[in-house]
This record gives C-alpha cells, structure tokens and sequence, in this order.
C-alpha cells in the first residue's frame, strides 16, 4: 500500500508550479489510484501529454483540491517529469 503523508493540505509541494507542464513518467501504482474514475482520467491525459495543474483543471473540471493532492502524490513518488517551456 502506498502512503502519501500530506506537507500542506490543499497546497502545492515545492516543485510543482500551477502553469508548469507535466507529464507522467510511468503510471501511478493501484494504490494511489484505487480505481478512482477521476484519478485514472488524470493519469492518462499526464501520460498521453504534458498539462499544468491549471490546464488539467479545466479539461477535467475537477476539484482544485483533490488534482492538487493528486499532482503532490505524483511529486513525492518521483512519477513526474517537468517539461521545459521553449
């Protein structure tokens, strides 16, 4: 089972800038995921391309809050790779 401890609930980890691009390096595991309809829709869009926290909340139209939990998860076990703008 995978255990994300929570640095600042509701906010960004160091790292991650809301308009920075992301992408996925390999898929999370199962256990972050836990078959979550919404968690899966961002994994696969951060896989297929690079979004910024900003761009996955409007093609999802998801909660701020848990895409933020979600991208800090990501961060913390070292799934994601920052896309250099230019």
């Amino acid at each position: 089972m995978v255990v994300i401890t929570a640095r600042s609930e509701g906010y960004l980890d160091d790292g991650i800038e809301r308009e920075q691009k992301f992408e996925l390096r390999v898929c999370p595991p199962l256990d972050l995921i836990r078959f979550d309809n919404s968690l899966i829709r961002m994994s696969t869009m951060l896989a297929r391309e690079g979004h910024s926290v900003t761009s996955l909340v409007e093609h999802t139209h998801f909660r701020g809050r848990k895409m933020i939990a979600f991208m800090n998860a990501c961060q913390q076990l070292g799934l994601l790779h920052r896309i250099s703008s230019g």
